[in-house]
C-alpha cells in the first residue's frame, strides 16, 4: 500500500534514521522477496520524505519514544504503528491509535471490507 501511494509513510528526520535502521532486522530482511526490490523502493519513498524535525513532547518509559509521539502529533498522523512495547502500553496518545503491524493490517484490511 506504501509502494503504490495508498498510504502515507510520516516520519520526522530522526524516525527516518531508526525506521532505516529497522529495514535491516532479520526478520525484515527475511520477509522480503528475494530480488522483489521492495526494500530499494521503500528506501527511495523514504528518501523523498522529509518532514520537518519536532521537539519531543509527552511522558513514556523510553526518553526516545517521545520523538515518535511528538512527530506524530506535529505531522498529523492518522496512527502510529509499531512494534515497541513502551508505546504500544499507551494504546493512544492525543487521539492517534497506537497499533502493532498486525494490528494495523487488520485494520486496513477492515477499512478494505467495509468500502462500499
Amino acid at each position: 500500500m506504501l509502494l503504490n501511494r495508498d498510504i502515507s509513510l510520516v516520519l520526522s528526520k530522526w524516525l527516518h534514521g531508526e525506521f532505516e535502521e529497522a529495514l535491516g532486522y532479520p526478520r525484515i530482511v527475511e520477509r522480503t522477496v528475494p530480488g522483489s526490490g521492495r526494500l530499494t523502493a521503500l528506501a527511495q519513498i523514504l528518501a523523498r520524505e522529509n518532514p520537518p524535525d519536532v521537539p519531543p513532547m509527552g511522558t513514556v518509559r523510553d526518553p526516545d519514544d517521545r520523538n515518535v509521539l511528538g512527530a506524530a502529533v506535529a505531522l498529523g498522523a492518522d496512527v502510529i504503528v509499531s512494534g515497541d512495547k513502551d508505546l504500544l502500553i499507551l494504546d493512544s496518545f492525543e487521539g492517534i491509535p497506537i497499533l502493532s503491524p498486525r494490528q494495523f493490517v487488520d485494520f486496513i484490511d477492515e477499512l478494505a471490507t467495509s468500502a462500499p
